[in-house]
């Protein structure tokens, strides 16, 4: 009797149980797509969207590259040329030969002369604990009490390299897709701890950081996100531009042998300085070519200066009536109202009518489900399209369709099980 109540209580305000049930669902997945977006793991849908809808933005609405505004901020100096030879040694001790490192004097000459005028310096050089030189503890010392000069520790083997010297150091670490190992996402607090690079430019050029609270990320009080998918404005560097003038200069022979300290001060006054290999050693595949290390860690912090990390009221408003909608449309079964009058349309291609039988000679089970999961993979990626038009980031796809086509697929299962 009491169970004959329940039923006939909830048959009666069913609507108001689906719709709550439809807000309940749209929470959820606005949550899950926070933490999945949030995550350095990137499918190749994803990737290939980046890379497509760039090129799609550009040529249509032809935007104009923010490159050179974003390379007029920055002084670009290559290392690449200036090495010196270390005796090497193996692990017990015993020498084996010399190896070429980074002149530790051209790069102390260099930190003398600029005499922290620049707003920032990254150098984009792992010192390494087990090379030693005659000039690392100067070095040392002058990094130490510069406070404006940042270099990288590393990732190796799942284990965090810290350098040989002290001094401002972040993560320098650069995630791959799963399909194609490129890199394509850009994660500023690792591990939720440790801070990037990037990171670490932003908080002290503009005095502001990435914290986790909870499950959530933030900026000061605004939700944020830590792991972005980066357009990078810079995507290629090249010694010369079309006029001849210097886009990097080598440290030896286009600085330290030819300026005067005063000249040096002159040209990084206020700069962003980038000291790193500019010709083939630190490059790393992304979606738009071989980039250098020290230009993605660079992207990377111009996203965070354009704020492209912050997470606006409107952006979560926007997601939820939208998984809100997409859920009510699943449970009150507007989806399939709308695909019999699409399906109606449709009838007049044959590739159509093909695909309908051949889904009723697999009794119209595998085909039907994969067909759901096409069309909710083609539905969200239409959605992050739309979501990076208006708000400049990107949605995750892969496990936000997973979840839709699934509920979809079960909903179908249901349906047809009760009208058999």
């Amino acid at each position: 009797m009491i169970l004959d109540s329940v039923f006939t209580y909830c048959r009666k305000y069913i609507d108001y149980i689906k719709v709550l049930v439809c807000l309940i669902f749209a929470l959820n997945l606005l949550r899950l797509s926070y933490k999945w977006t949030n995550h350095n793991f990137i499918g190749g849908e994803d990737e290939n969207l980046v890379l497509n809808l760039n090129i799609f933005l550009n040529d249509f609405f032809e935007i104009e590259s923010e490159e050179d505004f974003v390379m007029d901020q920055a002084v670009f100096i290559n290392i690449s040329n200036d090495k010196e030879l270390i005796n090497v040694k193996d692990n017990f001790g015993i020498p084996i030969g010399n190896r070429a490192i980074t002149d530790r004097q051209k790069l102390i000459a260099l930190i003398e002369a600029m005499q922290d005028k620049q707003k920032i310096a990254f150098f984009d050089i792992f010192f390494d604990p087990a090379h030693e030189s005659a000039h690392d503890s100067l070095l040392n010392s002058k990094l130490t009490a510069s406070k404006k000069i940042i270099i990288p520790s590393i990732i190796r083997n799942d284990s965090l390299i810290e350098p040989k010297f002290q001094g401002l150091i972040g993560l320098s670490s650069y995630d791959k897709t799963l399909f194609s190992n490129k890199f394509v996402k850009y994660t500023y607090l690792q591990n939720d701890s440790i801070p990037s690079v990037a990171l670490l430019m932003h908080h002290l050029i503009n005095d502001e950081t990435i914290e986790k609270k909870g499950n959530y990320y933030f900026t000061g009080d605004t939700l944020c996100l830590n792991s972005l998918i980066i357009d990078h404005p810079i995507k290629s560097i090249h010694k010369y531009d079309n006029d001849l003038n210097y886009v990097y200069s080598e440290l030896g022979a286009d600085i330290l042998d030819v300026m005067t300290p005063d000249e040096i001060q002159a040209l990084v006054a206020e700069k962003i300085v980038l000291v790193g290999d500019y010709d083939d050693a630190d490059f790393h595949q992304t979606i738009y070519g071989s980039i250098p290390g020290v230009i993605i860690n660079y992207n990377s912090f111009l996203a965070l200066k354009q704020h492209k990390h912050l997470v606006q009221k409107s952006q979560i408003y926007f997601l939820f009536m939208v998984y809100f909608l997409i859920s009510m449309s699943i449970l009150f079964d507007w989806d399939l109202y709308i695909r019999q009058k699409i399906n109606h349309k449709l009838r007049k291609f044959k590739i159509f009518n093909y695909l309908n039988s051949s889904a009723l000679l697999f009794n119209n089970v595998f085909i039907a489900i994969l067909r759901n999961y096409i069309e909710i993979g083609v539905l969200v990626s239409g959605l992050s399209l739309l979501f990076y038009y208006l708000y400049g980031q990107y949605i995750e796809i892969l496990g936000t369709s997973f979840i839709i086509g699934s509920v979809i697929v079960i909903r179908n299962y249901f349906t047809e099980k009760h009208a058999h």
